[in-house]
């Protein structure tokens, strides 16, 4: 009988190391391969490969304003015209994005001078999940009508930024009363944020150009002013 070399059973032993796996567990080429995660659409909680994560959200958890409890699912206070909307609200906000994103939040009511009638809750919420006990001051306007206090956070540089939904790379700085502030979202914008907790909306990005229907984390509270 032949003396095969030891090289040959050398070569022999990486062959059945190389297919070994798939004679064993029968593997094929359609299997799904382990991809890793990016951010912000995908998660890592499934090993064989990335799941959605939840979207980023803005939700009211409660509300008691004027010294009313507000249903979370149906914010709606009325007041008369004039009359000071005095209260505290509480958010809870779910950020998917990466902690090196700062993420201001503030509120706006949709009435009064854009720029300067909202104010700041927090210059940067954390990653996951956050709640915050946001203090309410304002005064109703004179005018009967359906109005909106806008609560909303976005991956921005400052409150400006988020409250003009212009991107911070914008090199002509905020634009605001372009019919695309936060101050402008519609009724139906509005009623997105109560049920879904983010809006679509608008968005002027750092080319100076708009983008459609980005979601942007945001509720409200309905401010209906009737005369007496």
């Amino acid at each position: 009988m032949k003396t095969r070399s030891p090289s040959f059973y050398l070569f022999i032993l990486t062959i059945l190391l190389l297919i070994g796996p798939h004679m064993v567990t029968g593997a094929s080429d359609d299997e799904a391969p382990i991809v890793g995660c990016s951010f912000p659409n995908f998660g890592c909680n499934d090993p064989t490969g990335p799941v959605e994560t939840p979207e980023s959200t803005c939700r009211l958890v409660s509300a008691t304003i004027n010294e009313t409890e507000l249903d979370a699912d149906d914010p709606l206070l009325t007041v008369s015209p004039g009359e000071a909307i005095i209260g505290t609200v509480t958010l809870d906000t779910y950020n998917a994005g990466s902690s090196g994103d700062t993420a201001p939040l503030a509120a706006t009511p949709n009435y009064g001078d854009h720029e300067t009638s909202y104010w700041g809750i927090s210059t940067n919420i954390q990653t996951g999940e956050t709640t915050f006990e946001v203090d309410v001051n304002l005064t109703a306007p004179e005018d009967d009508g359906t109005y909106y206090i806008f609560f909303a956070w976005y991956w921005e540089r400052t409150y400006d930024n988020v409250m003009s939904l212009t991107n911070w790379q914008y090199p002509e700085g905020d634009f605001w009363n372009d019919d695309v502030d936060i101050a402008d979202w519609t009724d139906y914008q509005a009623q997105q944020g109560i049920d879904n907790g983010w809006v679509e909306t608008k968005y002027l990005n750092k080319e100076g150009e708009y983008d459609e229907n980005v979601l942007y984390p945001g509720t409200a509270v309905r401010i209906e002013v009737q005369s007496k």
